[in-house]
């Protein structure tokens, strides 16, 4: 199954476990369920949780796997979620690999930490299965928004100063910031497809050129 299929597949089981889980805008939409809040760290899990659930529905998928290490000659990957079926000998071969990542983790390190990591384990013999990843990313927040790891080695470091901006639009400056970054790196897209939860809906991540032509502002002094 290609990944525009599988895409489709997850984001529309996706979309009926969101409804029914009935979350507040601000779960998926602010930092008030992520680590360090005020509120709880429930976020991640219950993130998982339902994108395991929306894979378990997908036609071809057997079993699921959740929080998987994966290891090949020394070529080690950890995503959040696979979907597996069985293969002609009984073994779970992979068919869609998945990552959820709450608005703490919505920024700079998707390309590394996600693409490049998927990237790196088919390059090094890993199965070639799609790959989904799961993003929060209100167009504009529900709560809390901070700027965080921005110092030392933090992913962020390079958007120090830019809290404002990305607070005020938190989809179209990360969006705009991975689709620098994806042409860059000269990561191919072709087995990837990105969705968002961030205002508590389904919808889809495009990294086209089209979709990020505006240029992002320059950054602030220090």
């Amino acid at each position: 199954m290609g990944v525009t299929r599988i895409s489709n597949a997850i984001e529309a089981k996706l979309r009926e476990r969101l409804k029914q889980a009935a979350l507040s805008p601000d779960f998926f939409g602010s930092w008030n369920h992520c680590s360090g809040s005020r509120k709880s760290v429930l976020c991640h899990s219950i993130g998982v949780g339902l994108l395991a659930a929306a894979i378990a529905e997908v036609a071809g998928v057997q079993q699921v796997g959740i929080d998987v290490r994966l290891r090949r000659a020394g070529n080690n990957w950890q995503p959040d979620v696979i979907g597996f079926r069985r293969g002609r000998r009984g073994e779970l071969v992979p068919v869609v690999y998945a990552d959820f990542e709450s608005p703490n983790s919505s920024d700079a390190r998707v390309p590394e930490k996600d693409l490049r990591a998927y990237r790196k384990w088919v390059q090094g013999g890993g199965r070639a299965a799609p790959y989904v990843i799961v993003v929060c990313l209100p167009k504009a927040p529900y709560g809390p928004w901070p700027l965080a790891y921005t110092t030392g080695r933090g992913y962020n470091v390079k958007h120090r100063g830019r809290g404002k901006r990305v607070r005020s639009a938190p989809l179209a400056y990360w969006r705009k910031v991975w689709h620098s970054e994806v042409a860059r790196r000269k990561i191919d897209l072709a087995k990837i497809g990105i969705l968002n939860v961030g205002d508590g809906e389904v919808g889809r991540v495009n990294l086209s050129p089209r979709a990020s032509s505006r240029r992002l502002p320059p950054r602030r002094r220090l």
